[in-house]
């Protein structure tokens, strides 16, 4: 079990959810059966369904929903989708990133899939949440349908394991079991630290690949610390493998018991690196702000190596990592108190990973930097970063051809285009975008001239030309931006103008990525990639200008 060391966070006593959608959870809750629930603030279940661990993850919703099976698990995005409603899908609530499980729209709780089933004569146990050593995954598809995805649906299956968040909803996932053994904690006072440094260094010279370590180097209001992990699958460990470690006196041994994060990649934890990782710790425990308490931790984690760089486990390929040839994480974990400090404690975690990384390549053999863990990884690093170029176009594509079968759905349950007309107006952008426009004329012939976005220094201008003989709206832009009003003609209309615009987009990066595998093309991600899917917390939110909301879920409990 990892060392965690836990914080209590104050959350705003003011804090007041909206009331913007609270027709949809109304109509949710009409929807679901009775095996789902609908709550709102003030209810208990509420709370403890929006409820996170760091205040950085937490906003108040309109509503939360606990889907209590897969049938409604699929209803409830139709619906969102329908009304473009904001929302997030919360499994364990681990994530620290702003907006990852959290959302003033609608909040989907997976709470209710908390079953365990082991599976003796296969040895597989089927979990609610979980994901190493994933054998299949139960998925709800953004389309509403249920799916079992295995290594026979290879791209899906490749994308679900590390891929990122925009895939469909987990309902469950089938893993490998294993025999538990021992293993525990030790922490240690900053008067062992140099202790601590040479015991790594001895463990490094063993070659036992079963015998694993975690080493968490932490700075408490200033104030060093390691905790280390001691871990081996075997049913004794070998004489003498953690003997520097447990003969190094320490605060607390648990003996044979069973927040902003980033990560930087390396290719080996040196004696030299873990050294700098130290320094680093005292470094800005001594130069972060008093006025908030604060904890500062590295999780060094050379164990990983067996795991990601052996191909011969049980899940050979997978998004992350793209290659299995070198790297393992190193995990940053930052954590503070009061929200006026997370610029500052933000860019100290992104200017510490670029220090490291740096050291990590003057001090060789590698020349470039190595993917990011994603689960880990701030949430402005660029897809690039994680997944390799060509891990990006692949996952990409995958999120993209889920959603056409999402917007699908919807087109056809919309209403049908008919002669009725309709009166023109500027569309309004999501939370996250400034509005993208309103008019400043509108003549007789129905052209209505809108700017995009509206707090731009030079706005975008388009215009929408609207014809009251067939009720239809065509755009001088290929970004489809001019829906109606609320006519039904219009409404539909833009729905299937959503549909085919997503198309387009899907075949272009598949011919795109077709030709990088093949070699035929040299594509230069700054120069071929859209701004909006160059980072992660853009592909979501940016994706919603072209169609209703692709499904998220929560990767990891």
């Amino acid at each position: 079990m990892r060392f965690q060391v836990l914080m209590l966070l104050a959350l705003s006593a003011g804090a007041v959810a909206s009331l913007d959608y609270l027709p949809v959870c109304r109509e949710i809750a009409r929807a679901v059966s009775n095996v789902s629930a609908v709550f709102y603030p003030g209810s208990g279940f509420f709370e403890a369904d929006v409820w996170h661990w760091a205040i950085s993850s937490y906003e108040l919703s309109t509503c939360s929903v606990e889907p209590g099976s897969a049938a409604d698990v699929g209803v409830v995005p139709q619906i969102l989708g329908t009304h473009r409603t904001p929302f997030a899908v919360k499994g364990g609530g681990h994530a620290s990133n702003p907006g990852f499980s959290s959302t003033k729209g609608v909040h989907i709780s997976m709470t209710r899939f908390d079953t365990v089933t082991y599976d003796a004569a296969a040895q597989t146990a089927r979990l609610g949440q979980g994901s190493f050593g994933t054998t299949s995954y139960g998925l709800v598809t953004p389309d509403g349908n249920e799916r079992t995805v295995t290594a026979s649906d290879e791209d899906l299956f490749w994308a679900l394991k590390g891929g990122g968040n925009n895939f469909g909803i987990v309902t469950h996932f089938t893993l490998n079991t294993y025999p538990q053994t021992d293993g525990g904690t030790l922490l240690y006072g900053p008067d062992q630290l140099d202790a601590v440094q040479d015991a790594f260094a001895t463990f490094t010279t063993f070659n036992d690949p079963k015998a694993q370590i975690i080493t968490t180097i932490n700075s408490v209001i200033g104030v060093p610390g390691v905790a280390q992990l001691l871990f081996d699958d075997a049913p004794t460990p070998p004489p003498g493998i953690f003997d520097a470690f447990l003969e190094t006196p320490s605060l607390i041994n648990t003996g044979k018991s069973v927040l902003i994060f980033d990560t930087v990649t390396v290719r080996q934890f040196t004696p030299d690196l873990v050294k700098a990782i130290l320094n680093e710790s005292e470094y800005l425990g001594t130069r972060l702000p008093l006025e908030t308490e604060y904890l500062l931790s590295y999780d060094v984690e050379p164990f990983a190596a067996n795991y990601l760089l052996n191909p011969n486990r049980t899940s050979p390929t997978s998004a992350f990592p793209p290659v299995r040839s070198e790297g393992v994480p190193l995990n940053l974990y930052f954590a503070w108190i009061l929200p006026s400090f997370d610029s500052k404690m933000q860019q100290a975690a992104r200017d510490s990973v670029k220090r490291i990384q740096q050291l990590e390549l003057a001090l060789g053999p590698g020349e470039t930097a190595l993917p990011r863990y994603p689960n880990y990884a701030i949430y402005d690093t660029p897809l690039e970063d994680m997944f390799g170029h060509e891990g990006q176009m692949r996952v990409l594509t995958v999120t993209l051809s889920l959603l056409i079968a999402f917007v699908s759905v919807v087109a056809a349950n919309a209403p049908q285009s008919t002669a009725s007309a309709c009166t023109p107006s500027c569309p309004l952008g999501d939370k996250n975008d400034s509005a993208l426009g309103s008019s400043d004329s509108n003549d007789s012939a129905g052209t209505i001239t809108c700017y995009y976005p509206m707090s731009s220094a030079a706005p975008k201008e388009f215009s929408c030309t609207y014809s009251s003989a067939n009720g239809q709206l065509t755009a001088d832009d290929d970004e489809g931006l001019c829906p109606s009003s609320a006519a039904t003609s219009c409404t539909s209309r833009r729905k299937r103008s959503s549909e085919n615009r997503v198309q387009n987009i899907v075949r272009k990066y598949s011919n795109m990525r077709a030709a990088a595998v093949h070699g035929d093309v040299g594509i230069a991600p700054t120069r071929e990639i859209p701004d909006f899917v160059k980072s992660r917390a853009r592909l979501s939110r940016r994706i919603r200008a072209y169609a209703p909301p692709i499904i998220v879920a929560v990767m990891h409990a």
